[in-house]
């Protein structure tokens, strides 16, 4: 018995490995630091601020921080365990992804071969979005436990809508990530209205998550807030760049080798019974529009 979990426990604990090592690098990413000055100013206000009091040039009115929530989570935990705590929510949040993915995707009938080999191409696409720590980690392992749910509403299985409107409105208070989720949820409902698969209460929750936007601290302003940043262009930064023109060359190859094997299995499964494809090639589509959104296509692409 011992010897029949031996080996895949060696193959797990090295992929665990893998992953710790490629998002080891602990240096504070510089976000972090206006998250947790503005956690800071708004425990003390008892109030979250519509002013930027950091901001070195003026600013409009009111200001939106898309991030409050992260900075609040942050600035408890370093207040609390010091510099521990915001190394421990990054393992936490890593590995609860990769739980997540990882029952997504067995629960599809993946082979646990097969799937060993996928986590570590999905390690090396993803890695460069776990810098410590960036509230769009949230937004990584949402989406994974979206794609789960989706998963199982294939099934027949409704009560799932329940958590996840609470975790959308979780999600919209943490990081403006939401939209990923926002976006994917959309088309999904759409592939199951092609497949003429049950969809109307897709729609009726759709719906309901247009207005639940405006429950966070900056009200009806999240909603501008949400579209001038979704439109503005970021020529200087690179994150925001092409893949093929501002990617490193392993994300470029592994991607094209994602693709590759993804090319494979719609050939061998067809594109009929590919439960899910859609979702893939949206992520793929906009991996290579912006390098930042390489790890959200990671994601999607082990899940499904």
């Amino acid at each position: 018995m011992l010897n029949r979990y031996l080996l895949p426990g060696v193959i797990l604990a090295g992929l665990v490995s893998m992953f710790v090592y490629r998002i080891s690098n602990n240096v504070a990413d510089v976000d972090l630091w206006h998250e947790m000055s503005l956690a800071r100013e708004t425990l003390a206000a008892g109030r979250v601020p519509l002013e930027d009091h950091f901001a070195y040039m003026p600013t409009k009115y009111p200001v939106v921080h898309h991030e409050w929530g992260a900075g609040i989570v942050a600035y408890c935990l370093t207040t609390a365990l010091g510099n521990a705590g915001i190394v421990a929510a990054k393992l936490l949040l890593a590995l609860g992804l990769g739980a997540v993915c990882w029952l997504c995707a067995s629960r599809r009938g993946t082979d646990f071969a097969v799937l060993t080999f996928l986590a570590a191409v999905a390690v090396l696409l993803a890695d460069q979005g776990f810098s410590t720590i960036r509230a769009q980690m949230y937004s990584y392992l949402f989406t994974a436990c979206l794609l789960y749910w989706m998963d199982r509403d294939r099934e027949g299985q409704r009560r799932w809508l329940a958590a996840w409107l609470v975790l959308y409105v979780v999600w919209l208070n943490v990081h403006a990530g939401f939209l990923v989720g926002a976006g994917l949820f959309a088309v999904y409902w759409l592939e199951q209205l092609v497949r003429r698969q049950p969809h109307f209460h897709l729609l009726l929750a759709g719906l309901a998550m247009i207005p639940l936007i405006a429950v966070n601290p900056y009200g009806v302003h999240y909603y501008e807030y949400l579209w001038s940043s979704a439109m503005m262009p970021r020529p200087l930064i690179d994150e925001w760049g092409p893949l093929w023109r501002n990617g490193a060359f392993h994300q470029i190859a592994v991607f094209a080798l994602s693709l590759a094997l993804l090319a494979h299995t719609v050939q061998h499964v067809g594109i009929r019974d590919f439960r899910g494809l859609p979702v893939i090639l949206i992520c793929a589509l906009f991996a290579v529009k912006s390098t930042r959104l390489l790890s959200f296509y990671a994601v999607a692409w082990i899940c499904y």
